[in-house]
């Protein structure tokens, strides 16, 4: 997240920016922060405290964060029910997870010997709805319009790291807006298929 802290960008009246005021600095990124007042670069140029005024290769942050953002929901031993980078709301046996990462593509669960992991290959994931009871996964998905297809991955792991461990996975492709429900009712052995079920809706 860092790299997202040296950004330079605001509101108009704000003059785009209080590091580097101006239009034409708008969106731009610092390699680095100076905590001295004064100084000198490890290029040994005159540097003010701040921000630097050359980018260096800060785009490997912002592109980190973009491919690895994600939402967890988690029971922690210590803590109990978790959910980091998102929100979470339980109705029942069913939980549902509304992502809030910024990227909202990526969604895993995470309790005892299970873990499931969504992934979303282009659009966004509105939300995540897990029965526990039925063990279904219905994902609600939101494209932005864009003519590209994009692909949804579910992955269902169960006593993760024991002998009985046994791994389910389900993959399709979608179109506009919609829901897509993945049901492990079907599956069976240790390496099974998840069958999805894709309902598609004009508007969510």
């Amino acid at each position: 997240m860092s790299s997202w802290a040296l950004l330079n960008a605001g509101p108009e009246e704000q003059g785009y920016g209080w590091r580097f005021p101006g239009k034409e600095h708008d969106g731009a990124a610092s390699g680095g922060f100076e905590p001295m007042y004064l100084g000198e670069t490890w290029l040994q140029q005159p540097h003010h405290g701040g921000a630097w005024y050359y980018s260096c290769e800060i785009d490997l942050g912002f592109c980190g964060y973009l491919r690895g953002a994600s939402t967890v929901w988690a029971k922690d031993p210590l803590f109990g029910e978790v959910c980091l980078g998102g929100r979470c709301a339980r109705a029942g046996e069913a939980l549902e997870i509304i992502p809030g990462d910024g990227v909202d593509r990526r969604v895993h669960l995470i309790e005892n010997g299970r873990r499931i992991h969504i992934t979303l290959s282009s659009g966004r994931i509105l939300s995540v709805r897990y029965d526990r009871t039925s063990g279904d996964v219905e994902i609600k998905y939101d494209l932005g319009g864009s003519a590209v297809p994009s692909r949804i991955c579910c992955e269902w792991v169960c006593d993760f790291g024991s002998e009985s461990e046994s791994r389910l996975r389900g993959e399709a492709g979608l179109s506009g807006n919609g829901v897509c429900t993945f049901s492990r009712q079907n599956a069976s052995g240790k390496e099974g298929t998840l069958s999805p079920y894709i309902r598609k809706e004009q508007r969510i």
